[in-house]
């Protein structure tokens, strides 16, 4: 493998108009042609699929990445501990062109008054230079979300190889981030601004590459793929 790698990144906005904007997204990545793909936001709704074949599996039926991971991290609409949809899960979701060696799934704190449960899909992926790539996809609440990217960082402090972090954080602006991870991560706004939330004009999705790589390019595209705009990143594996 290359040691640059691209990185694809959006929040699938679950079904909202899925059969509509599917064409799009799949154009957008056979467009882009990147390494790793990895998604928030995928439902797996027996409304809409057949059970397993989640927004994922579906998109990659006409992409054909090899390899793929998926975790569930909430069932939706579970109110008082009372499942309102027990056919309908929603998760994280990543692909890769080359193979994965191991993957942990591991829950993030649900905070007082929280309904969501979130979670953090953490991967390692086989190359010349093995990947360790974690997706995530933090509470809406700005005060819980800013406490999970401090459990997710907490919980990667002592490898030594950090993963590539990826994902919708929820969190508003680079400066909190920036705050929390600057010392160990660079932080793709930084490489360029961009909104990635145009209906709201706000920047919550990121990705934060450990220190010891670096960009080649990051941009975001795409404003009828999801709510979200994608992310897209050309990183250099070669330790800087």
């Amino acid at each position: 493998m290359a040691l640059i790698t691209k990185i694809f990144d959006l929040n699938l906005w679950n079904y909202n108009n899925f059969e509509e904007r599917k064409p799009r997204i799949i154009e957008a990545i056979k467009k882009c042609n990147p390494d790793i793909i990895a998604f928030q936001e995928v439902r797996d709704d027996l409304r809409f699929n057949s059970r397993g074949y989640n927004q994922a599996r579906q998109l990659n039926t006409k992409l054909g990445y090899k390899n793929f991971a998926f975790m569930k991290t909430m069932d939706v609409n579970k109110v008082n501990n009372r499942l309102q949809n027990p056919d309908c899960i929603e998760g994280l979701a990543l692909l890769s062109k080359y193979p994965i060696v191991k993957v942990l799934r591991k829950k993030l704190v649900q905070h007082d008054n929280d309904r969501h449960i979130r979670g953090i899909l953490y991967i390692n992926i086989k190359t010349k230079n093995d990947i360790e790539v974690c997706v995530v996809h933090f509470s809406p609440n700005r005060l819980f979300s800013k406490l999970h990217l401090e459990e997710t960082l907490k919980c990667f402090k002592k490898i030594q190889l950090p993963p590539i972090i990826i994902g919708d954080f929820n969190i508003d602006g680079q400066c909190i981030i920036a705050g929390l991870a600057t010392n160990d991560y660079r932080i793709s706004t930084k490489v360029c601004a961009c909104i990635t939330l145009p209906e709201t004009m706000r920047t919550i999705d990121f990705i934060l590459l450990p220190k010891k790589y670096k960009y080649k390019s990051f941009y975001c595209t795409g404003t009828d793929l999801s709510d979200h705009r994608a992310l897209v990143a050309e990183v250099s594996l070669r330790p800087v």
